[in-house]
């Protein structure tokens, strides 16, 4: 048992593990997105999860169609608290790509 809970420690710790974990967060954006409708933050965040060859993983198409029903309940004005996670995380992504844009624009 001890055997058990060192490895699943050092497998949480490992920086590839951590990696997927960051790489399931655009499976969360793009679904959020997607059921906001919003194509172009959607189809950005599916490009990213289809490069990295999450596209059929079956985590990702869960963590997408659990943040599609969040993004289509945001789009009706209806949030809840847990859905807040998903939003910041869409939010954040948002963030980053428009403050690119902005920067690499000279705007």
């Amino acid at each position: 048992m001890k055997k058990i809970v060192l490895i699943f420690l050092l497998l949480v710790a490992s920086p590839t593990f951590a990696a997927v974990q960051a790489d399931y967060k655009y499976c969360t954006t793009a679904g959020y997105w997607f059921g906001t409708d919003d194509s172009f933050m959607g189809g950005l965040a599916s490009h990213i999860v289809s490069k990295r060859g999450l596209a059929t993983d079956p985590v990702c198409m869960g963590a997408w169609k659990s943040a599609y029903e969040v993004g289509q309940r945001v789009s009706r004005g209806g949030i809840k608290k847990e859905d807040m996670p998903v939003v910041n995380q869409a939010n954040e992504m948002s963030n980053k790509v428009y403050d690119f844009i902005e920067k690499n624009a000279g705007l």
